[in-house]
């Protein structure tokens, strides 16, 4: 039943409450009050047909009142129409009752004056929803019971939309029976939209809208309403727009063409009305369009025509000027397209295929989007498939974006070869593709969780490609496989010339490309990835669950996974994964996994694995890595599965084989009865330089064999490109050997887990490069089951020849723990180990074989921190210079800075001050000064010093100034050890000072999520023996009184910081600190006077001395 207008009688139980009296409120027998009121309408219904005004179970009225606001309550239908609504507060005379429909969960919840309300844009028939209503404000005149049967009285609806009725007929034979599709009405000026609409002022003589944006509707119809014969039997649509005046033209989509009316004619449509129309497409009026097409591509019609006349040879370029409704339109894959397709920016929806729009391209296609309400399920002989292209040939793709789903849901085994892309297929061009700043958001599935499946290669972008460019792509829809297991090399691709040259067969999911690789083995037709990501909404999966059932074969197969690239050869500059990464084969009814070497995880947070060497470069993964496997190859040590935050595998002994300036942030976890290899940054081989692993991405492995690192695995390959350069990890490793009687086949180490190359002596490893200055390390714990071999450097190194690590200048640094236990009583800790500089090098290297020089030191460095009042603009351009100079002389690594009074004293100082930057947030008077070189700062921010911690102003302040305290994050550059920092100014009286501490403690707790050391720097305004200390004290340490702290003398350890510009009448106390936790080690503390060292030409730099701690 088709039905768009609500204007007769019902019931309702609706709450409804301003109050002008204290409410009875439920008792706890009471649990809510129920009310019912009538419906009314505006006595028009006589004006409509009475098929289109029913109420149906489920509709949505939404009612305002005091206590339960904008709440929805669902209309049952029987003998009455109701709404039961409830409420905890009695009604009672003068309460106000303002509703309105349908329902909207994105207004206001205590606001009925802008009530967002809608007629759409696009409406379907069948519902309701496309005529909003308005009920005339209700003021209950007496008490009434709370009970579901008290009738309070009626509420009056008012329909603020106009209603078009349309006959659809032919009196030409030959379009009589068509389906129709769609109607759309162009106005040519907005007619309908968003709108906002004020509930408490309804008025029925005045129910005007506007503010909408829509200058065309369109009501899509199924497929149950067919073109007439006559006007006595034609197919109606109700179509609802704005009340308003206008000429415009009406489009009826059928499954055979489009017909178009332009009026010329202004026609006036009222608000609660209803024009009819009988639309004659076989009259003179109406333009028809059936089947052909030109290069101005106007309607869905003529878009299945264009794709089903144009071919390879077709080098036209063609324009779409429309945005195209697919509703209910079987499209035909264009064979093939050698010409140009400007998508104009406008979008296709509601396509539902089974095919792509283009079995081949070798054409370019641009500006066009595919929305989320395209779906696409290909059968599981599909050998290509991707929404845009089937087959690639050499194409370009630029701006286009897709949100349509693509899904294979397979009813046997899969016995086909499968190359699934959310834009392409299958590339096949020795030349080369290119896609620039396309997107894919739809979900990309393969569904075979029963069964199994030949090779596979899915992505957001691209499945396959031999070699294709990716520039500014992204993908942000889940890509996911489900099978049994599968087999990739048994079936390997069939566009290979000489399928016995590729040694390899391989399954890849991942978001951007899955496997980009010449199988004809050119080994400089690489791909490229530039400015590339996979947003957290990517996921990418690949589940195998019964890895038992795949065939045993002494060949290598490799499932890859990864966030940008599944396997590919070629570079990536600045790519970046967001997205979970989750990767299982298992073997749950048979643990007989060591012969199948055709399923070899490459697991990576951009890439899974390369032959011939990727380039990475400026790269960084944000997403979790998960890994349950059971399986590897032991014959040899290079036939392993490998993980990494970055790559999985690089090719071993190539000189583009490399990763430099890389991060990795997302944690790895690794479990299941395998042999793997894994790094925070590379699983297996490659070189190297300038890469970190921050403590967020701590590695969790758990197997029968491997090699676990903190930067890579597994090294292996010509120690002329197996070298690591600048790089450091900072992650915590937990490695569990779960095989009972070889507990010693998994090695770790912080940076390398297995060191397998030659001599290094020509290429010593572990070194900073000539221009770098930062040298390699590792901080963070190492926690393992006895017996493995552990270092906090390499854990294992093989070979006999010579090998060296670090050089006598620039040895690497280790601060940390190390802790083996359980099961071999004799090698494990009872706890863990603190790595300090009379024991490092004796756990640096957990085994090796053959001679090794390891260059390496454990030494925590000196952190100098001040804090210092500079007393803001008052006298500042006599004090500037001797203050820039302290500063430079002093070389403070942080500084907290109080009273930065004004734009131009933190101007001057940071211009002045080249080895520093700072963060002050806004004109705020704290700020923090860091020097570069030794430290850096990450996740900033402040709050206030008052009642309500992120409220501003003085009125919210404890002493009438607004007061604020900085924050941040600080990573020693040197150890990087991490701290967290704050810099406050806390207020002049004591109620103030003791709620501040009590603010600061507990917005510490929030803010200090990974539980750093605490740095507390500022103008406390309070000694230290104020009770607003007596908790802090607790957990922290005043340096001026730390444990073992070196003082300049007793008489400076207790001289007071606040020294009022010499004013000997003032209270001059000790008033500023520097509090560290009592994990901190504080080696120095000194109140810096002039009498120590005088600075520029000013007896004093403030009327406050700067304070300095040194700590360890």
């Amino acid at each position: 039943m088709n039905r768009f207008l609500r204007i007769f009688s019902i019931s309702v139980f609706a709450l409804a409450l301003v109050a002008c009296v204290e409410k009875e409120l439920a008792g706890p027998d009471v649990l809510e009050f129920a009310y019912t009121f009538k419906l009314g309408s505006e006595d028009t219904k006589t004006e409509f047909s009475p098929d289109h005004v029913a109420w149906q179970d489920g509709d949505r009225v939404a009612c305002f009142a005091l206590t339960s606001k904008n709440q929805a309550a669902a209309v049952t239908v029987g003998s009455n129409v109701t709404v039961k609504v409830k409420s905890s507060v009695a009604l009672s005379a003068g309460d106000m009752v303002y509703a309105y429909y349908p329902y909207n969960d994105r207004n206001d919840a205590s606001s009925a004056s802008a009530v967002k309300m809608e007629i759409p844009s696009k409406q379907v028939i069948g519902t309701a929803d496309a005529m909003p209503m308005a009920a005339l404000p209700f003021t209950l005149t007496g008490s009434v019971s709370p009970d579901t049967d008290t009738e309070v009285g009626t509420l009056r609806f008012l329909n603020l939309g106009s209603v078009i009725k349309m006959n659809i007929f032919s009196s030409n034979s030959a379009y009589q029976g068509e389906t129709i599709q769609r109607v759309t009405f162009n106005a040519g000026v907005p007619c309908a939209g968003e709108f906002t609409f004020d509930l408490t002022a309804a008025d029925a003589s005045n129910a005007s809208i506007s503010g909408y944006e829509a200058t065309q509707v369109t009501v899509s119809a199924g497929n149950s309403v067919t073109v007439g014969s006559s006007a006595a039997d034609g197919g109606v649509l109700y179509l609802v727009v704005a009340p308003g005046t206008y000429a415009g033209s009406f489009t009826v989509s059928t499954d055979k063409g489009e017909y178009t009316y332009t009026s010329s004619k202004d026609r006036t449509y009222a608000r609660a009305g209803l024009k009819p129309f009988d639309f004659d497409l076989g009259s003179a009026n109406w333009t028809a369009e059936t089947g052909g097409y030109d290069t101005s591509i106007d309607s869905p019609a003529e878009f299945k025509a264009f794709l089903a006349g144009t071919s390879a040879e077709d080098t036209a370029s063609y324009t779409i000027t429309t945005d195209l409704d697919m509703s209910g339109i079987s499209i035909t894959s264009a064979s093939g397209f050698g010409g140009s397709l400007d998508g104009g920016s406008h979008t296709i929806s509601n396509l539902i295929s089974d095919v792509p729009l283009f079995a081949q391209n070798s054409g370019s296609i641009s500006n066009l989007t595919l929305d989320e309400t395209c779906a696409f399920t290909p059968a599981q002989t599909v050998t290509e498939f991707g929404a845009i292209a089937a087959m690639d040939n050499g194409g370009t793709y630029e701006n286009i974006n897709t949100a349509a789903s693509i899904t294979i849901t397979a009813t046997e085994n899969i016995t086909n070869n499968i190359a699934l892309g959310g834009l392409v297929g299958a590339s096949n061009n020795v030349d080369g593709s290119t896609f620039t700043t396309c997107s894919n958001s739809g979900a990309i599935t393969i569904d075979a969780t029963e069964y199994t499946h030949w090779a596979v290669a899915m992505a957001g972008i691209v499945g396959w490609t031999r070699k294709s460019s990716f520039d500014y792509c992204t993908n942000n829809g889940p890509i996911s496989l489900y099978a049994q297991c599968g087999d990739g090399y048994s079936h390997q691709w069939s566009f290979i010339s000489s399928e016995t040259s590729d040694t390899d067969g391989n399954i890849s999911v991942a978001g951007i490309a899955g496997r980009a690789l010449d199988h004809e083995q050119t080994k400089d037709v690489m791909s490229s990835y530039n400015h590339c990501e996979n947003l957290a909404a990517g996921a990418i999966t690949l589940n195998h669950g019964h890895m038992d059932a795949l065939p045993k074969l002494d060949k290598t197969g490799c499932l890859n996974v990864a966030g940008i690239c599944g396997q590919s050869n070629g570079s990536m500059e600045k790519c970046v994964n967001y997205a979970p990464i989750t990767a299982i084969a298992i073997c749950p009814a048979n643990n007989d996994y060591w012969e199948r070497r055709n399923c070899l995880l490459k697991v990576g947070g951009v890439a899974g694995l390369t032959w011939e060497g990727l380039a990475i470069n400026s790269c960084s993964n944000r997403g979790s890595i998960f890994v349950n496997y059971d399986g590897s190859w032991e014959k040899t040590q290079r036939n392993m599965s490998a993980v990494g935050g970055v790559i999985g595998k690089q090719g071993y002994g190539l000189s583009n084989a490399k990763v430099t300036f890389s991060t990795n942030h997302g944690p790895i976890t690794v479990t299941g009865n395998g042999h793997v290899a894994v790094g925070g940054i590379t699983g297996s081989s490659g070189s190297m330089r300038g890469n970190r692993v921050y403590d967020t991405a701590p590695i969790n492995v758990s197997c029968k064999a491997g090699f676990v690192g903190g930067l890579l695995g597994f090294a292996d390959g010509n120690s002329q490109y197996q070298y690591i350069r600048t790089s450091y990890c900072e992650a915590d490793i937990t490695a569990e050997n779960i095989w009972d009687t070889n507990r010693y086949k998994v090695c770790v180490g912080g940076l390398i887990g297995y060191f397998a190359t030659g001599a290094t002596g020509s290429y010593p490893s572990l070194i900073p490069y000539s221009s770098d200055t930062q040298r390699c390390h590792y901080t963070g714990n190492i926690v393992s089951t006895g017996q493995m071999k552990v270092g906090m450097v390499i854990g294992q190194i093989g070979g006999n020849n010579e090998k060296v690590f670090g050089t006598a200048e620039t040895p690497i640094l280790v601060t940390g723990t190390i802790h083996r236990w359980g099961y071999d009583a004799d090698n494990a800790m009872s706890e863990p180990l603190m790595i300090n500089s009379s024991n490092v090098e004796e756990y640096a290297i957990g085994s090796t074989a053959g001679t090794v020089t390891i260059y390496v030191e454990s030494s925590a460095s000196a952190l100098n921190l001040m804090s210092f009042n500079i007393r803001g603009s008052s006298t500042w351009s006599a004090r500037k210079s001797g203050i820039v100079e302290m500063f430079k002389d002093q070389s403070p690594d942080i500084i907290g800075i109080q009273e930065v009074d004004n734009i131009e004293p933190w101007e001057y100082l940071t211009s002045q001050l080249s080895d520093y930057s700072g963060f002050r947030p806004g004109i705020k008077t704290n700020a923090i000064l860091y020097k570069t070189s030794a430290v850096e700062l990450s996740k900033t921010g402040f709050f206030y010093l008052g009642t309500d911690y992120s409220a501003s102003g003085a009125a919210n302040s404890w002493d009438s100034y607004e007061r604020t305290a900085v924050y941040a994050t600080v990573r020693d550059i040197a150890t990087g050890n991490y701290y967290f920092y704050v810099n406050t100014h806390f207020p002049l009286n004591q109620t103030g000072q003791t709620n501040s501490a009590t603010l600061l403690e507990s917005r510490i707790g929030e803010l200090n999520t990974n539980k750093y050391p605490v740095i507390l720097v500022g103008d406390f305004n309070c000694v230290y023996g104020n009770s607003c200390w007596d908790s802090i004290k607790t957990w922290m340490y005043n340096t001026r009184y730390a444990p073992g702290v070196s003082v300049y003398s007793a008489e400076n350890q207790n001289l007071y910081t606040y020294n009022a510009f010499g004013d000997s009448s003032s209270d001059r106390n000790k008033i500023d600190h520097i509090w560290v936790s009592k994990s901190i080690t504080v080696a120095s503390y000194l109140t810096l006077t002039q009498e120590i060292k005088k600075y520029g030409d000013q007896e004093y730099l403030s009327d406050h001395y700067p304070i300095i701690a040194v700590i360890a």
